[in-house]
């Protein structure tokens, strides 16, 4: 897990508990996006609101993959809708639906101090 520091200089929002998922959470937290949270009721806040000053306001489930989150409905994503093989990485902020945090995983990676 990258330090506290890295992830406070890296989202938006304030970490709290925050943790990656690892490939078994990955999978569990895509089949609730994808299929709409069955039993738990939809989380239409998840989806956010299209928002052309502070993109990409929204996410489609289809096209992202929650991969961690900062706190409790504090998830971040990759988010594939303009490249399947460089996504961005969006967080879902509490006051301002889902912002980009990364252009790529790369930059990503970079900024948290992870890459190679």
């Amino acid at each position: 897990m990258p330090a506290l520091a890295a992830m406070r200089n890296v989202f938006y929002e304030e970490p709290d508990r925050p943790k990656f998922y690892d490939l078994s959470g990955i999978r569990a937290t895509s089949v609730a996006w994808q299929s709409g949270y069955p039993g738990v009721g939809f989380q239409e806040f998840y989806l956010g609101v299209e928002n052309s000053e502070k993109p990409p306001g929204n996410l489609t489930p289809h096209q992202s993959l929650i991969i961690g989150d900062l706190g409790p409905d504090m998830p971040f994503a990759l988010d594939y809708r303009a490249s399947c093989s460089r996504p961005a990485v969006v967080e879902l902020t509490t006051y301002d639906n889902w912002r980009y945090v990364a252009d790529d995983i790369d930059e990503f990676l970079e900024k948290l101090g992870l890459a190679s």
